[in-house]
């Protein structure tokens, strides 16, 4: 129970930090303390699709949708994979003895179609409100599973355009908070590797053509993407933002005019001691 406050707290003080200025890509708020959720009690091999529409103003979803998708691959009985928006965080779960995968597409289109990317987010990631001298890293924060499990961050310039990069997180490592480079999807290598916390890591695993940040059309999250999916899991993610330099202050009118003011005594100072030697 305190674990479930303390994140939800968290969530709230970020989306006050991060709404007005748009560096975001998912801070999974539903109005008026709503809930999106979708889930999959069937392993039949069709997956079970929701898409979200934020409501007008609300600005806290690149793109203005958020795609849902769930599909229960294994399990006997009537034992759910489960995607659900709540509280400020987007949670994951495969029940008992269930193995699982959840999507979280933003394409900027409201497609009607399960797992189907349409690449219409037409977004500029880098040269946005917010980041100051421009955003060059994403932010994840408060990945928290009880078991180790593993996904996939995939970004797309065109549907041949791409790169994803797959995250091994270790329960261990507790609520983890990081920034991975823009850079990384843009031009390293494919099985380019990091670490993360203690005992959880990052790897290029694939990538085609050439993506640009600055003309992003479609963002990917596969949960739980190993091939083969960790049974009763439970993890949450809070938000995906982006971060980046802060432009340099620029001083207030009236700082300027007291500089203007030092400076000028400092050559009246000069002059004077120049006329008494």
């Amino acid at each position: 129970m305190k674990r479930e406050i303390y994140v939800a707290a968290y969530a709230t003080l970020l989306a006050a930090g991060t709404t007005a200025q748009a560096n975001y890509i998912d801070l999974f708020t539903e109005p008026a303390g709503g809930t999106s959720v979708v889930s999959d009690a069937s392993a039949d091999g069709t997956p079970v699709y929701l898409e979200y529409e934020e409501p007008s103003g609300s600005d806290t979803i690149l793109g203005n949708y958020r795609d849902l998708i769930v599909n229960k691959t294994s399990g006997s009985g009537t034992g759910e994979s489960e995607l659900k928006v709540e509280e400020g965080m987007l949670q994951f779960s495969n029940a008992s003895n269930t193995e699982g995968t959840g999507i979280v597409q933003w394409d900027g289109q409201d497609s009607g179609e399960p797992n189907v990317l349409e690449y219409g987010l037409n977004a500029d990631l880098v040269n946005q409100d917010g980041c100051g001298l421009g955003c060059d890293n994403f932010a994840f924060e408060a990945v928290d599973p009880d078991l180790d499990f593993q996904y996939k961050f995939a970004v797309y310039t065109t549907a041949t355009d791409y790169a994803v990069v797959a995250f091994g997180i270790a329960s261990s490592d507790g609520p983890l908070s990081f920034n991975i480079p823009f850079s990384t999807w843009e031009s390293a290598a494919t099985g380019t590797s990091g670490t993360l916390g203690t005992s959880s890591s990052w790897t290029v695993e694939s990538r085609s053509g050439s993506v640009s940040m600055s003309d992003v059309n479609a963002i990917e999250l596969i949960l739980n993407s190993a091939p083969t999916g960790t049974a009763r899991l439970d993890v949450s993610l809070m938000s995906i933002t982006k971060s980046g330099p802060d432009e340099p202050e620029v001083p207030a009118p009236a700082t300027l005019a007291l500089l203007g003011l030092g400076l000028a005594g400092i050559g009246m100072v000069r002059r004077r001691r120049g006329g008494c030697s």
